[in-house]
């Protein structure tokens, strides 16, 4: 414990000192925007964010950077699942209608147009991402999925509550700046017993001081799989 709170901080103060010299006209937008103090916590979480992103791909070789452009086969591979077949799965509980699959965090979006490719006609399929990439017009089939600029944390903003049957999501929630306000956001768009699918690394939880039962209390947990060297988890998740 004592080891991660000081490699916390540590990251903080590097956030921090990085923002300062690069990233001074943006900050000082955002003041004008949110006032000091609250620009201020954004712009270091966001930063510290940015570099735990960094890390991620230093300690494992790039295979984080492999996820950012994943297919639906390699996607299936780091889930340890069939996307399509929990999918469909959770089309039998969610009722009648046209169904409606959120990629959060989708990268290039290859996994996204892919999954729409596969899942079938009557499915409407969303991918998410921070900021515009050029990849999402780059697939073939990209006009299969409605592609939208939006953060974990205000995904009720950007699609109607109670409307989503199936989320799934590889490291993208994970990074979100608050990662327990984004799976909130997430149980409030999704319709009754619809399911939530994500991954994210073991010390990532470790570094939040997440517990597996308070970061999911209002979901049912179907099942958590780890990945072969443990250093990631994948969890199913169904709401109540």
């Amino acid at each position: 414990m004592i080891f991660f709170m000081a490699r916390r901080t540590l990251r903080k103060f590097l956030a921090f000192e990085e923002l300062a010299s690069n990233r001074v006209g943006s900050l000082k937008q955002s003041v004008r925007k949110r006032g000091f103090t609250k620009a201020l916590i954004r712009a270091g979480t966001a930063q510290s964010l940015r570099i735990s992103r960094k890390e991620d791909l230093k300690r494992t070789g790039g295979r984080w950077n492999v996820s950012f452009d994943a297919g639906l086969t390699q996607l299936n591979t780091f889930f340890r699942a069939d996307l399509i077949k929990e999918a469909k799965s959770a089309f039998k509980s969610t009722g009648s209608g046209v169904k409606h699959v959120v990629d959060i965090g989708c990268g290039t979006g290859r996994g996204a147009v892919e999954f729409a490719q596969k899942i079938g006609p009557g499915v409407r399929v969303s991918a998410t991402g921070t900021k515009i990439l050029p990849d999402w017009q780059s697939h073939i089939g990209h006009e299969s999925v409605d592609f939208k600029v939006a953060h974990g944390q205000n995904l009720s903003k950007r699609f109607a509550p109670g409307s989503v049957d199936f989320i799934f999501s590889n490291l993208g929630i994970m990074h979100s700046q608050v990662t327990r306000h984004s799976l909130v956001e997430c149980y409030k768009i999704l319709k009754k017993h619809g399911r939530l699918v994500l991954t994210i690394s073991v010390e990532r939880l470790h570094q939040k001081d997440l517990n597996y039962t308070g970061l999911f209390k209002e979901y049912k947990t179907h099942q958590f799989v780890f990945f072969g060297d443990a250093s990631l988890v994948s969890f199913f998740l169904e709401k109540r």
